[in-house]
């Protein structure tokens, strides 16, 4: 099937030519095109090039351009009076014309024509039909990309207090082209590099960072459920772009909802433009649920909301009790009280930030104690009382942040850590929190002392006199 289309696009292009009485030499004056390939693409040498075919057609009037590909043997038809204010028509010419041309061998991106297609034909027109956003197209930088695609993004909203949105970091609506040519996608997606940073700031590699965007597309599916109803589930399915390397991989992690157009079925322009305002559509409401906040505030919220950490101290002890009574007859590992990276802030329901906890490592801090208060034995004439926890029947202790977690803007490293965190028992606890400043001090300091060395392990360097300062101690 390949050989014939070729032979018969090759003597298609050789008759138009013959027709207006030009020689080869003529014909690479008008196109453009050298002659040594006007002579290969009339002997079926090598493909014809659809941009090729696309320019001599229009330069002599033919009726009909075969605009094709023999990916499948599959030729496409296309008017030579193509309406160019038509969206899907440039879609699918660019989808089926550029992929082709990116496989020949004579292929140059630089001075390739077809991909303004994609970089100013369609995001102009797009943009004169949905105003209010920035619509930008890319075939690469550089070199060809193997996924092409045309975004609109809300560029009023700020990614943080530094950064704008982009597709880089950001929600944004995007037509993606399958690496293969076989059609194009509709997406709400999200910038993979957002998610890609997150993992490497926690020394962790590309496969945790496709998790978090998963677990951040879940989540904002489940806010346009919430917000559309169930009518937008259909929606919600994977994308396959056929890509390879993994910023073609991160498109289809990063998708929230799509709908595909075959190349073989493309829709009417109507229903394309009806498509794209209801993405644009869910977009907003993804937008509203932000209000006037920060994408990356928003991100923290809801990747939060899908983890097991907290923020009161009140669900943090639930969650321990939780864990003592799923754990309890497994023994803790060797604590890892090596540097960790500190996490981000999370808004509370008050708006206000707040580093979050793992209810794990309080666990784990207990349990190295032996359920027993750290400060039995160090200090004399004080008293412990401790009575059976009902999830586990061993002496009930509480976890305690020998420095605040509030105090975590001064540190480089996490607080959160089995190194910071003391097991106490409910008279102790209190006392730290509540009692005379003298006798504050007095458990502070034994704390400190014992617990000092195993905090610079953990890459926290602190002084008492800045610890008492933290516990608002007078002098």
């Amino acid at each position: 099937m390949e050989t014939k289309l070729k032979k018969e696009l090759s003597t298609f292009i050789k008759n138009i030519r013959q027709e207006n009485n030009l020689t080869q030499e003529e014909m690479a004056k008008i196109s453009g095109f050298s002659k040594s390939n006007i002579c290969k693409m009339e002997n079926s040498e090598i493909k014809v090039s659809p941009s090729y075919l696309e320019t001599i057609c229009r330069e002599f009037n033919v009726k009909e351009i075969p605009i094709f590909s023999c990916e499948g043997g599959i030729v496409h038809m296309v008017e030579a009076n193509t309406n160019n204010d038509n969206i899907i028509n440039l879609l699918m010419k660019f989808t089926i014309t550029y992929i082709d041309e990116k496989g020949q061998p004579e292929f140059e991106f630089r001075g390739n024509k077809t991909k303004e297609l994609i970089t100013k034909e369609v995001p102009k027109l797009i943009k004169s039909k949905c105003s209010g956003y920035e619509v930008k197209g890319s075939a690469g930088m550089g070199a060809p990309a193997e996924v092409c695609w045309v975004s609109l993004l809300n560029t009023k909203k700020k990614f943080n207090a530094t950064e704008d949105v982009s597709t880089r970091k950001g929600i944004y609506v995007v037509v993606l082209v399958c690496a293969d040519g076989r059609g194009f996608y509709l997406s709400l997606n999200q910038g993979f590099t957002y998610f890609q940073e997150k993992a490497e700031k926690n020394n962790v590699g590309v496969k945790v960072a496709r998790e978090l965007a998963k677990r951040s597309s879940d989540a904002l599916r489940l806010i346009l459920k919430n917000a559309c109803g169930n009518s937008v589930e259909k929606y919600f399915i994977d994308i396959d772009l056929n890509a390879k390397s993994v910023r073609g991989k991160g498109y289809q992690t990063t998708n929230i909802a799509s709908k595909f157009y075959d190349i073989n079925d493309v829709p009417s322009e109507t229903q394309f433009i009806e498509d794209l305002e209801m993405f644009l559509g869910m977009y907003k409401n993804i937008e509203l649920e932000m209000r006037n906040g920060y994408v990356e505030d928003f991100y923290n919220s809801i990747l939060y909301k899908s983890s097991n950490l907290e923020l009161n101290d009140s669900d943090v002890e639930e969650k321990i009790d939780d864990l003592f009574a799923e754990t309890k007859n497994i023994k803790t590992n060797k604590l890892d009280e090596t540097p960790k990276t500190r996490r981000d802030k999370i808004l509370n329901e008050k708006g206000i930030g707040k580093y979050p906890r793992d209810p794990n490592e309080s666990l784990k801090a207990i349990k190295n104690a032996g359920y027993r208060c750290e400060l039995e034995g160090k200090i004399e004439g004080m008293q412990h009382v401790y009575f059976p926890r009902k999830s586990n029947n061993e002496n009930y202790t509480e976890a305690h942040h020998l420095i605040p977690m509030s105090a975590s803007d001064d540190f480089k490293y996490s607080l959160d850590t089995t190194a910071n965190i003391v097991s106490l028992c409910g008279t102790c606890h209190n006392l730290i929190h509540y009692g005379l400043d003298k006798d504050r001090e007095k458990l502070l300091e034994v704390l400190y002392n014992f617990r000092k060395d195993r905090l610079k392990k953990s890459g926290i360097n602190i002084t008492f006199e800045k610890l008492r300062e933290y516990y608002n101690l007078k002098k």
